[in-house]
C-alpha cells in the first residue's frame, strides 16, 4: 500500500504542464515576468521568464544567468501558459499507470503460498 500512495504523490508532484502559443513581436512584446521559449538564429533554444523587453533586446532570467536576446536574432517566441486540463489529464493517465505497475509488483512479490508466513 505504501508503494501505490508513493507513487500517487509523484505522479501528481511532477505533472504540471504548460502549453506555449507562438507570439508576433511586430504586434505586441513579451509581457516581464511570463515565461517564454526563444528560438534564436543558431538554432539555441531557451526556456524561462522575461525580465525585460523593448523594441530591440529581450532580457530572459534563466535558471543560474540573466540572458540577453537581440531581437533581431530571434527566430521564434513562444508564450508559456499553465494548462490546466493537460496537468489534469497526465495526473490521472499517470495514477492509473503507476496504479497498475504498483499493483502488479505487489501481486508478484508474495513468494509464500497462501497461509504459510
Amino acid at each position: 500500500m505504501k508503494t501505490k500512495i508513493s507513487l500517487l504523490v509523484l505522479t501528481l508532484l511532477f505533472s504540471s504542464c504548460y502549453s506555449y502559443r507562438a507570439v508576433d513581436l511586430s504586434m505586441q512584446l513579451p509581457v516581464p515576468g511570463e515565461r517564454y521559449k526563444i528560438e534564436t538564429l543558431g538554432s539555441n533554444a531557451w526556456e524561462g521568464k522575461v525580465v525585460a523587453s523593448n523594441d530591440s533586446l529581450i532580457t530572459l532570467q534563466l535558471p543560474n544567468t540573466i540572458l540577453p536576446i537581440p531581437v533581431s536574432k530571434i527566430l521564434t517566441i513562444r508564450h508559456g501558459r499553465f494548462s490546466v486540463g493537460q496537468t489534469i489529464a497526465l495526473s490521472v493517465l499517470g495514477t492509473g499507470v503507476f496504479y497498475c505497475i504498483a499493483t502488479l509488483i505487489d501481486k508478484n512479490t508474495n513468494y509464500f503460498p497462501s497461509g504459510v508466513y
